[in-house]
């Protein structure tokens, strides 16, 4: 260092001296500014900024510089194209509550077959093991409040036998920049275009305190950290490897490169002129273009000006999103009905019928998705729709000769499904409850307030315990949508636009849990061909209008298990079957369910050591509700005493009172009238 750029620090005296203080905190603010701008921050005002958090917790110093890097290495000449590319996707999943099943889930997930180059299971490692114990993982995860999961995958992940060593390296340096070791699992997967590494990491550091990583070191340092690591071992894209990629993404069904390109230019109205300075570029882009113009997302206009849709970026990444499910999942599906579900296959995604807008319904019909009409089918393989985001789908083999895939919501919320059962898939509508309606018309009439009096003084015929049951749900709306606050004198101030937070509240709702999914038979078709119970085949024969049947595929199964089930139900008597045409008593429905829940009563008494007790009319059965039975003519709750049981019909609001003693009585119409509590102070019929 030359003398001339030496220099000393005098402040001056630190002390009550209110000049010598000002002067001090006025040079400690030039240096905070300094500092700031030198990192790539914003420098201080004297307006104080809003505060993001973005830098509190681990990584954040790192994060900082990692981010600039990258932004500096964007915005430079070459486009930055000749650095080694990574995603990261990154998510923080909360383990409380059903947070540990879904956990265990996603573990068990992760391992599935069919993921490595070989097509096999996948395969825990850890820092030090290629085989880690994923069972021992998630007992030292026991009481951790979080867990990370990210999703790394290297653009030319291809070139790589395997992402361990690119794993392990990476989170050797995440160790460093967060000053902690960290405990961790992770799995490679080579089902999709794009191979790619699942790391779990516990919340804890290693001293046993939650951890806590900036999120400007998740959303850039961890990407940058893996682009350093791949660049090393590969070195930089050549300009050949740019071009064939850049070419290639010209067709690509996704959204990549050359879409930024466009969107970075795109005017006021959405419009591209396809002009640039170079050549090889404004080819690209023209190409692009075109592309596009096939998918209905761009047109031409005169003068050289593309017309881009606006939301073209969602549905490109909508069907790259299906491109990923059909890769994923072609190993399984052509594994049934004859190799001929893949081509066959419809993809339904969430969101219908929750009241999207036009422009949100033109932009998903654009990636070839169409509303879900109602299914009937077979459940072929269950998986993840976006496996950061813990959201599941279902393979329907449909009655109607199509393979379905369907969303069907976060994994905590969607109900398990055994394969081979038939199903009933409809779309769940978000729409307003009755409650609402009242709620609001009492806000307008009360210039926007909302309390039981209230509510009493605007409708005399309204009960105390009437109007509480508003309460309830306005406090439910409250707390996960906001806009409304909670007055002094026990009122809310909902405001005019409360149907409209509710039905958001509503589509909210939905969208964690989109469909409704009906069992028609738990059992498998083959096994419904001699079942002594009143099955879904039977329902079919009966019902005025049975559901339409397809020639070939499922469609053609059921219509040949229906022929079988009809001779052998003449064979038995239960039935009779004359010229073609069978004939069923008019209560055999209620026989045969009868004859079902006796069997299962029969063979639960063996497996308890308890005796089957039927309920009957008018008497009063009290015991605690230990489980859920799912047969042929419905699901049941088992209630169990000291030396017997009994079975009745289940009901979705019994679900929360498992392990509790519950109190039902049976009117002569069958209907249960149940009483929950030792003190028997809440009652529900049915």
């Amino acid at each position: 260092m030359d003398r001339d750029d030496r220099f000393e620090l005098r402040p001056g005296r630190i002390g009550r001296d209110g000049k010598a203080m000002s002067l001090g905190r006025h040079f400690r603010n030039r240096v905070i500014k300094a500092a700031n701008l030198a990192r790539g921050g914003r420098a201080v005002s004297g307006k104080p900024s809003g505060f993001t958090g973005e830098r509190i917790g681990r990584g954040s110093g790192a994060g900082a510089v990692l981010a600039s890097r990258a932004g500096a290495v964007v915005g430079a000449s070459n486009g930055g194209f000749g650095r080694r590319r990574v995603m990261v996707k990154a998510r923080i999943v909360k383990l409380a509550g059903k947070g540990r099943g879904a956990a265990i889930a996603h573990m068990r997930y992760v391992q599935r077959d069919g993921v490595t180059r070989s097509g096999e299971r996948g395969e825990l490692y850890d820092g030090r093991s290629d085989i880690a114990d994923g069972k021992a993982f998630l007992e030292r995860s026991e009481g951790d409040r979080h867990q990370f999961r990210f999703i790394v995958s290297p653009e030319d992940g291809q070139q790589y036998e395997d992402l361990r060593n690119v794993t392990r390296r990476l989170m050797t340096q995440m160790e460093t920049d967060l000053g902690t070791q960290l405990d961790w699992v992770a799995v490679d997967h080579f089902n999709t275009g794009h191979p790619h590494t699942h790391i779990l990491i516990r919340g804890k550091d290693d001293h046993g305190k939650d951890l806590i990583i900036a999120r400007n070191y998740i959303t850039e340092g961890v990407r940058e950290r893996a682009a350093e690591i791949v660049g090393f071992d590969l070195g930089p894209r050549t300009a050949l490897e740019v071009s064939l990629s850049l070419q290639h993404e010209m067709t690509a069904n996704r959204y990549t490169t050359i879409d930024r390109w466009i969107e970075d230019s795109r005017d006021a109205e959405g419009r591209v002129r396809a002009i640039d300075p170079s050549p090889e570029r404004q080819s690209l882009i023209t190409g692009r273009l075109r592309h596009l113009e096939t998918l209905e997302l761009a047109s031409a206009e005169k003068g050289g000006l593309w017309q881009v849709s606006e939301d073209f970026e969602a549905a490109l990444r909508q069907l790259g999103r299906r491109g990923d499910i059909i890769n994923s999942l072609r190993h399984n599906l052509a594994l049934g009905a004859d190799g001929r579900m893949v081509e066959t296959l419809r993809i339904h995604d969430a969101g219908y019928g929750m009241g999207q807008d036009a422009e949100a319904h033109r932009a998903a019909s654009l990636s070839h998705t169409e509303p879900m009409p109602p299914i009937i089918g077979r459940v072929a393989h269950r998986g993840l729709y976006d496996e950061l985001e813990d959201r599941h789908l279902l393979v329907i083999d449909g009655v109607d000769g199509h393979t379905h895939v369907v969303e069907i919501g976060k994994g905590e919320t969607a109900p398990q499904v055994p394969n081979d059962a038939i199903v009933r898939l409809t779309a769940k509508v978000a729409q307003l409850r009755s409650v609402d309606h009242t709620i609001a018309e009492v806000a307008a009439a009360k210039s926007g307030y909302y309390s039981v009096g209230l509510h009493m003084e605007h409708d005399r015929k309204a009960t105390m315990r009437f109007a509480e049951t508003h309460v309830r749900r306005i406090e439910a709306v409250r707390r996960a949508m906001g806009g409304i606050t909670w007055e002094d004198d026990y009122s809310f101030r909902v405001g005019q636009t409360y149907r409209d937070t509710a039905l958001a509240y509503e589509q909210q709702k939905v969208s964690q849990n989109p469909v409704n999914i009906e069992v028609l038979s738990p059992e498998p078709l083959r096994s419904l061909e001699r079942r002594d119970a009143w099955t879904w085949l039977d329902k079919e024969l009966t019902v005025p209008e049975p559901t339409p049947l397809a020639d070939t595929g499922f469609g053609k199964q059921v219509k040949g298990a229906i022929y079988r089930r009809v001779l052998w139900m003449s064979e038995q008597g239960l039935i009779r079957y004359e010229d073609g045409k069978a004939y069923y008593p008019r209560n055999l429905e209620q026989q045969m369910a009868a004859r079902e829940l006796k069997a299962e009563g029969q063979r639960l008494s063996q497996a308890l050591g308890k005796t089957y007790v039927q309920m009957g009319p008018w008497v009063e059965y009290s015991g605690t509700l230990k489980d859920k039975v799912t047969l042929n003519g419905g699901q049941y709750a088992v209630v169990e005493r000291a030396k017997d049981f009994a079975l009745v019909p289940w009901r979705d609001v019994l679900e929360r009172q498992r392990g509790k003693e519950i109190t039902g009585m049976m009117h002569e119409n069958r209907s249960i009238e149940w009483s929950f509590g030792r003190d028997r102070g809440i009652g529900i019929g049915f």
